[in-house]
């Protein structure tokens, strides 16, 4: 009985030492849990920063295409402005070679006549010259005379030629309106090419037209979504142009009061318009440093004109 109650407290105390060794066993591997669950936590930390870092670089990638994009719309654009200017260039070379021709085949006519004609031509040249100044000098002497005489009241001093040039006028010495024509400040004022009517541009987006004989307002144009810097007037008084400060010149039709073109071309400010004598072209001025010439049936710019400051009116 005593040998196997020995052998049964040696077996319990085997089992001690396999339980403490499993005790042992057990912390060592909860230990490498813990360890493996922080080293997956911060593997998940650094997957986040990347992701993160992925993201950002996404969207400075997405920055970047778009730069690029506008950049190559800005190229596209500089190589149509260089075509065209090289057209115009090759056109102005090729006018100056025909110009240099005609110009030497009349040098050489001259020489020619000149040697045939000998002194006999060269003294008629002279007495001309003299001739030519003196009627400058009469001519100069009548304008003076003219200036200095009082300006006739009637429609048409006796003795004119119907459609004359010549017209008396005078400096205005009083105020003969004044019109609130606009909300805000007006930038722009122009009259027709008769001078019954004159428009106006102000910073409230419109443009309005007036009769200047009576002051009275006529008609209201809209269409522009910025302040208005310049205005102008056709000479067959059926189109108005307009821009400001959204970049853009409008063209109205007059009889309807609607926008006929938002003519687009200009990157900055639009400070200066002005209709070409025939109202089929247009120019306009920018502080973009260009001028900019449109066809108005056509409604795009057919040339551009780069210049070293803004061109204002």
């Amino acid at each position: 009985l005593e040998e196997k109650t020995q052998k049964q407290q040696e077996e319990i105390s085997d089992l001690y030492k396999t339980k403490a060794l499993q005790a042992e066993e057990l912390y060592q591997r909860v230990n490498e849990c813990n360890t493996a669950k922080q080293s997956v936590q911060l593997l998940e930390k650094r997957l986040e920063d990347a992701n993160n870092e992925g993201s950002r670089q996404q969207e400075a990638v997405m920055r970047l295409q778009n730069e690029i994009q506008d950049k190559d719309g800005a190229i596209a654009l500089m190589k149509q402005e260089i075509t065209s200017l090289q057209s115009r260039a090759a056109k102005v070379e090729e006018q100056l070679q025909r110009q240099t021709l005609e110009y030497d085949q009349l040098l050489q006519r001259f020489l020619q006549q000149k040697k045939e004609c000998g002194v006999d031509l060269l003294n008629e040249i002279m007495k001309l010259n003299d001739i030519i100044k003196g009627l400058q000098a009469e001519n100069e002497r009548l304008l003076r005379l003219l200036a200095e005489a009082k300006p006739s009241t009637s429609a048409e001093p006796s003795g004119a030629v119907p459609g004359d040039s010549m017209v008396m006028s005078e400096v205005p010495k009083k105020v003969k309106y004044k019109i609130t024509a606009h909300g805000a400040e007006v930038y722009a004022l122009t009259f027709n090419e008769s001078g019954s009517l004159f428009l106006t541009a102000s910073e409230d987006k419109l443009v309005k037209l007036f009769d200047s004989r009576f002051g009275s307002e006529m008609q209201v144009l809209r269409g522009s979504d910025r302040a208005l810097l310049c205005v102008g007037c056709s000479n067959d008084g059926r189109l108005a142009a307009a821009g400001g400060t959204d970049n853009v010149l409008r063209l109205w039709a007059l009889d309807t009061g609607r926008v006929k073109h938002n003519l687009t071309g200009h990157t900055n400010k639009v400070c200066g318009v002005c209709f070409a004598s025939n109202s089929q072209r247009l120019v306009s001025g920018s502080q973009d440093r260009t001028v900019k010439y449109w066809d108005l049936a056509k409604g795009y710019a057919v040339g551009t004109m780069m210049c070293v400051s803004s061109c204002n009116d």
